[in-house]
């Protein structure tokens, strides 16, 4: 996520503060614990999910990244008909509203929505 914490400001979205590429733990200088450190939790480098704010409208919106393959491929390229205003009121669909979707052109080929 700090690798992509640019991309994601230009693409109009608040990354948390920790993600931010001159962030410093607030354990670092310090006697204490990290695993005692509130700001520590959560830092996963394989962590495909993520929260963040949108800014155009301070909406709390959950990030996730897909692999453009076989595994991915096929949940992404349905996810916006359940999107759809047609599907999105039905009580059987429970299914979070696609609401932005752009390529982060990485080595990963990753997309974002």
């Amino acid at each position: 996520w700090v690798n992509l914490y640019k991309r994601l400001e230009g693409a109009g979205y608040r990354v948390r503060p920790r993600y931010h590429p001159e962030w410093v733990g607030s354990w670092v200088g310090t006697q204490k614990n990290v695993t005692d450190c509130e700001d520590n939790f959560g830092m996963s480098n394989l962590s495909i999910i993520m929260d963040d704010t949108r800014v155009s409208d301070v909406a709390q919106v959950l990030l996730r990244m897909w692999h453009n393959n076989e595994r991915d491929g096929p949940e992404l390229a349905v996810l916006p008909s359940f999107s759809d205003l047609s599907r999105a009121d039905d009580p059987c669909n429970h299914c979070l509203p696609l609401l932005d979707r752009f390529n982060l052109q990485t080595p990963e080929t990753f997309s974002m929505t």
